[in-house]
C-alpha cells in the first residue's frame, strides 16, 4: 500500500537521501492515514484534518523552502514528512475517551480558563454542547501524542523526537524556540534542526486553511 506522501515533493528527497528507510516510513505515514479517517467522527464540521491536509502541509514546506528543499538532510525530510502525517494524530478520540475527558480536571480547568464556554454549558442545563466538547478536544490533540510509532530511521530511534515535533504545533514560539527543542538536534549517524522543523510544520500548517 502507497501513502499519499509518496506522491509529494518531499518524498523525492527522501528516497534521494535515505533510500533504505522509505518503505518503513511508507508504512508509518499509510497507518497514520486510517487514523486521521478517524477524526470526523469527534469533528463532523471542523477543517478537513486528514490525509489531503497531510499532503498538503508537505507540499507548503516544499514551497516554503524553495531551491533550500535540496539542503535538507536525509532525517529532516523524514521529520517533516511524519510530522506533516502525525501531528494531528492526537484529534483521534474514542468515545470512551471523550467521555473520560469530559469528566476529568483537566476539563474543569478549561472551563474556567473559557467563561464563553463555561457559561455555555451552564445556560444549557449543565449538559456540555458539541461545539464546547469539540473546542476542548481541539485545544488539547496536540499533547494527545501516544499514538506515534516507534521508528528507526537511519539507524536512529526517533520516536521521542517525533512526538515532540508533532506537539510543538501546539506550543507557543517562545517554547519552540527554548532550550527543549534545541536539546533534539544531535542524533548518533544523523543530523537534524528540530527547531527548524517545527517552525516549518507551524507555517505550514497554518497556511494550509480550506
Amino acid at each position: 500500500m502507497e501513502s499519499s506522501a509518496k506522491q509529494t515533493k518531499l518524498w523525492g528527497i527522501l528516497e534521494s537521501k535515505m533510500p533504505h528507510d522509505v518503505d518503513s516510513i511508507n508504512n508509518a505515514c499509510c497507518e497514520a492515514e486510517v487514523l486521521l479517517g478517524r477524526i470526523p467522527d469527534t469533528f463532523p464540521t471542523y477543517t478537513l484534518h486528514d490525509a489531503t491536509h497531510s499532503k498538503n502541509v508537505c507540499d507548503l514546506m516544499f514551497n516554503l523552502l524553495g531551491d533550500q528543499a535540496n539542503e535538507l538532510t536525509g532525517l529532516e525530510a523524514a521529520f517533516l514528512i511524519l510530522s506533516a502525517f502525525y501531528h494531528d494524530i492526537g484529534m483521534v478520540y474514542t468515545l470512551e475517551e471523550k467521555t473520560n475527558l469530559l469528566n476529568s480536571q483537566q476539563f474543569s480547568e478549561f472551563r474556567k480558563e473559557h467563561r464563553y464556554a463555561n457559561d455555555k454549558i451552564k445556560a444549557n442545563n449543565g449538559q456540555i454542547p458539541d461545539d464546547i466538547a469539540e473546542l476542548f478536544f481541539r485545544k488539547i490533540h496536540p499533547q494527545r501524542i501516544g499514538q506515534i510509532p516507534d521508528l528507526i530511521i537511519g539507524g536512529v530511534p526517533i520516536k521521542r523526537e517525533l512526538a515532540m515535533l508533532c506537539k510543538s504545533h501546539g506550543d507557543n514560539v517562545a517554547k519552540i524556540l527554548g532550550d527543549e527543542y534545541k536539546e533534539l538536534t544531535d542524533f548518533d549517524r544523523e543530523s537534524a534542526d528540530m527547531v527548524f522543523c517545527a517552525i516549518l510544520l507551524r507555517l505550514a500548517d497554518i497556511l494550509d486553511f480550506d
